[in-house]
């Protein structure tokens, strides 16, 4: 019988195959088979994480004028443009903050020319441009749409990791999102 016809006998008699089938098995199975128990896999308890990260809180910012969107994505791109995602909006974290209080004014554009509070202000730019300019944007989109950073909250304040400035020991550190320190105002 060649192969050919014994494929096509156990075609023809499928009783006969599954039996085959079966000593086969059994066979295989005395000859040092493993037997194998399915178990679901317990995950690891997850760790708190309270440190910063984006969520949305579905308030929809709505600019009445162009200039505020400007205002705010030219921020981004000088104080935060080589920043991670995570770090611009963080930087419009805290302009929104100081918006709210109305201590540096009530807009976007007046917190951001408040006197001596951007250092990027205080003297001439170069018009932004390049991929961080298109990111800045992106960001600031987010941001009117709704994405915040948890634990920045209440923060108001923040300065490049490499300096130092006089006002930061009176005030609670909340976060470090890149080269950024942030800070809530009181203790």
């Amino acid at each position: 019988m060649t192969v050919k016809s014994a494929f096509a006998s156990m075609i023809v008699d499928p009783l006969i195959f599954i039996i085959i089938l079966v000593i086969l098995g059994f066979a295989f199975h005395k000859r040092g088979s493993v037997e194998v128990s399915l178990e679901p896999i317990q995950s690891p308890p997850k760790e708190e994480y309270y440190g910063p990260r984006l969520y949305n809180n579905h308030t929809k910012i709505v600019l009445n004028d162009k200039t505020e969107f400007q205002c705010l994505a030219e921020n981004v791109f000088y104080e935060a443009g080589n920043q991670s995602y995570l770090g611009k909006l963080s930087v419009l974290q805290i302009v929104l903050n100081r918006a709210e209080s109305g201590k540096w004014g009530h807009s976007f554009c007046k917190v951001i020319h408040a006197d001596s509070q951007f250092s990027w202000t205080l003297k001439a730019q170069k018009k932004p441009s390049g991929p961080a300019w298109f990111a800045s944007k992106d960001a600031v989109n987010a941001f009117l749409n709704g994405v915040r950073v948890k634990t920045l909250e209440k923060s108001d304040h923040y300065h490049a990791s490499y300096s130092d400035p006089y006002w930061n020991d009176k005030m609670k550190k909340t976060a470090k999102i890149g080269e950024h320190v942030f800070y809530k105002s009181g203790r």
